[in-house]
């Protein structure tokens, strides 16, 4: 116990070293990721964001509480990091570096602005313009927390190719995300991904989003109707198991679980369905793929609100 102590108060050290040095010998000024808001979904969203600002304006983003997901991105090869490769830390335990850093950022914030560093909490959408904040800051370093929340939401096309790259699965994956997605296509024109979003929608926002898997149903059999010259399959992805019988009169596969094999299989559909979120969101950005968001539980699809989108 004694000495895990000394080891954390060693770390605690190094990285404050580390960042003078760094504010120092570096013209590019930094943000840090110091919390892990939400899961995979709104991480690689709020990733996705970052590394379009710090792209346009000359920045680095470091990622150390994203420990738990690098094995899926071989391209970050353990060094969280964008526009740089400078990430001192491969002898300490990621879970280390980023509780280090979560306690950096939360003494910080006790303090006022200082040419090293400065704490910025987005936690929700009435904490401001995050990007005019972290511009309008002097320190080199902005130890960033929360997320950036829809009306700052910036397009990351410019940096897509950049974002593709870093975030893309490692190979152990490609077969479970592309073989029901090839399947579907083998026998049909198009192929819609559906997000059936239901364990945590029940309470989230008093359940505003939430719908029943028959009211999923009833909406995906008006987007077939529609498409009344071509046939169409649907990839369904759920984080809860489903009475197979209330989508019989589909040509579908239901996935339950597999939160990163679903993620990109989504994202090489022909276009996606789903509820508000930042999961089907990040499918959609990835694979470049039209996104129709449902926002009524009683919706009925609308092509004509849509024709554009799909032609």
């Amino acid at each position: 116990m004694y000495a895990h102590k000394i080891k954390k108060i060693f770390l605690f050290i190094y990285i404050i070293f580390v960042l003078i040095l760094r504010s120092i010998c570096f013209r590019k000024k930094l943000i840090i990721v110091c919390d892990q808001y939400g899961r995979l979904g709104n991480r690689l969203h709020l990733f996705a964001q970052l590394i379009t600002f710090a792209k346009k304006n000359n920045y680095v983003v470091w990622m150390p509480g994203f420990y738990d997901y690098w094995h899926f991105f071989p391209e970050l090869d353990h060094r969280p990091t964008f526009a740089s490769r400078f990430y001192p830390f491969s002898n300490f335990t990621p879970e280390d570096v980023f509780y280090t850093f979560n306690f950096i950022f939360r003494k910080a914030s006790q303090l006022r602005e200082n040419p090293l560093f400065r704490s910025l909490d987005f936690s929700d959408s009435n904490d401001g313009n995050p990007w005019n904040n972290i511009g309008d800051s002097k320190s080199r370093v902005i130890l960033f927390s929360g997320f950036v929340f829809h009306e700052y939401m910036l397009d990351c096309s410019s940096a897509i190719s950049k974002i593709n790259i870093l975030f893309r699965p490692t190979s152990k994956y490609i077969n479970e995300i592309n073989a029901p997605i090839e399947n579907l296509k083998s026998r049909n024109d198009l192929v819609c991904g559906v997000l059936v979003r239901q364990t945590d929608y029940r309470s989230w926002n008093d359940g505003k989003y939430f719908y029943t898997s028959k009211q999923y149903a009833n909406f995906l059999c008006s987007i077939r109707n529609s498409f009344s010259n071509k046939t169409i399959g649907f990839f369904i992805a759920t984080d809860e198991e489903q009475d197979e019988k209330i989508f019989g009169d589909l040509d579908c596969m239901i996935r339950v679980g597999y939160p990163l094999e679903n993620l990109y299989s989504l994202s090489l559909c022909d276009f996606l369905v789903g509820p508000p979120s930042s999961y089907i969101g990040w499918s959609s950005l990835y694979g470049k793929s039209a996104l129709i968001t449902i926002t009524s539980p009683n919706e009925e699809f609308d092509y004509s609100k849509y024709v554009d989108l799909l032609s």
